[in-house]
């Protein structure tokens, strides 16, 4: 039985949906996290970000909080946690205003992170978010 090689075995990472009504934040997360293995989907509204969810398999939906007209970020985490338990949420703002860690958790929001975004932050947060849940639970 041949072995995978480590590289191999660490860039093999399931689907990111980033959601943000601004295309060139989208952009900006597929081109920080495809390097680290990641398939990143985009979608510039909360309607969009439902229709994706109902045709892929993601792990991980990064989603901004204000989107313009129609569903805002809170709307969306809610209507993922009813359809689609296992996938990790994580919000964004670039409001400067920080978003409850307390609240965030008990609406079922795995993280926050700020925007813009930092590469080093969205690598080390999906990193942590798609290891396995023994040791992530642990870290």
């Amino acid at each position: 039985m041949a072995l995978l090689s480590v590289e191999h075995v660490t860039k093999r990472f399931g689907g990111v949906l980033a959601v943000d009504d601004e295309p060139s934040v989208g952009s900006m997360v597929r081109r920080i996290l495809r390097p680290q293995g990641h398939s990143v989907i985009t979608a510039t509204s909360g309607e969009e970000a439902l229709e994706c969810l109902a045709g892929e398999s993601f792990d991980v939906m990064i989603s901004d909080v204000g989107m313009g007209p129609g569903m805002n970020g809170w709307e969306l985490v809610e209507r993922v946690r009813q359809s689609w338990p296992a996938v990790h949420v994580v919000l964004a703002t670039g409001w400067g205003a920080a978003i409850d860690a307390t609240e965030a958790r008990a609406k079922g929001v795995d993280a926050v992170i700020a925007k813009p975004y930092r590469p080093a932050d969205l690598e080390g947060l999906l990193a942590r978010l798609t290891q396995p849940r023994a040791r992530r639970d642990a870290a």
